[in-house]
């Protein structure tokens, strides 16, 4: 699978939290949503805009638009693994 192929299923199955994500679709998807993140970060500091004056709105944007897709791709990796989604939860552990 593709980076274009990737980004197209696990947009399509964004709240599918059931079923399996091939290995080449979770981490072509995962390289595109962080390739994309970190472009916008660039973005704003190049362009000197800053973080901290509430212009982040594309960036905040980008993340809760993408977010629920990661979420759902990682979910249904781990059950690719044979785990459970639940173990997402260790990552709120300090």
């Amino acid at each position: 699978m593709g980076p274009i192929q990737a980004l197209r299923s696990c947009i399509s199955k964004s709240f599918r939290w059931k079923g399996r994500a091939s290995r080449s679709e979770f981490w072509w998807f995962t390289a595109i949503y962080y390739g994309g993140l970190a472009a916008l970060v660039v973005f704003y500091v190049v362009t000197a805009q800053g973080l901290g004056d509430g212009e982040g709105g594309p960036l905040v944007a980008y993340f809760v638009v993408m977010f629920f897709p990661f979420l759902s791709a990682f979910v249904r990796r781990l059950h690719d693994k044979g785990l459970t989604a639940w173990l997402l939860l260790l990552g709120f552990v300090p």
